[in-house]
């Protein structure tokens, strides 16, 4: 058994973007990975991306490649008003995985697949310039990406083109939006 030291309400945060598709079956869980030093929370439904980035997390490190996980059982909002250090606890071989914070729990499932290169999807802030053109997103996505945000008013987005994903940023919060075609 392995513990690692992670952010449950990241990870119940992105949890809205995982795909609820059975044949989607390497999306529907919640992807956590350090790359160079940042831990990453992701969830995608390959419409929208959720992602939270982590600085400098305490613990061990993932292993390579990250952990996915299916949670089973998830807190309540009450329980996740506050951004807290809780641990998981990974078995390797039951493959599930319990997060422990100070006064709740939450039943994961490891999902044993490879996860999309989700850095691939995320555009480049240094590299792509503020919206300029009109583009049509769905509203359902649209709506997901404002509760994501904690209900602030949206920002432009990040875009070289109406044909590109957007890219919201608020802090250390994330979302990729693909727009629609019309």
């Amino acid at each position: 058994m392995t513990r690692y030291t992670v952010d449950a309400k990241a990870i119940a945060e992105v949890s809205a973007a995982a795909s609820k598709e059975e044949v989607r079956y390497n999306i529907q869980c919640v992807h956590i990975e350090d790359i160079k030093g940042v831990r990453h929370y992701v969830a995608t439904n390959g419409y929208v991306l959720f992602m939270v980035k982590e600085e400098h997390p305490l613990g061990y490190q993932l292993p390579d490649g990250g952990v996915n996980i299916k949670i089973l059982s998830k807190p309540t909002k009450s329980q996740l008003k506050l951004r807290q250090k809780c641990y998981m606890e990974v078995d390797e071989y039951e493959k599930y995985a319990s997060i422990y914070c100070e006064d709740y729990c939450f039943v994961t499932k490891v999902v044993d697949c490879k996860y999309p290169e989700f850095m691939k999807v995320v555009p480049n802030v240094k590299k792509t310039k503020k919206a300029h053109e009109y583009c049509y997103f769905n509203p359902t996505y649209l709506t997901m990406v404002k509760t994501f945000f904690e209900e602030q008013p949206l920002m432009v987005p990040y875009m070289d083109s109406k044909t590109q994903p957007a890219l919201f940023i608020s802090g250390d919060k994330y979302a990729v939006l693909m727009p629609m075609r019309i």
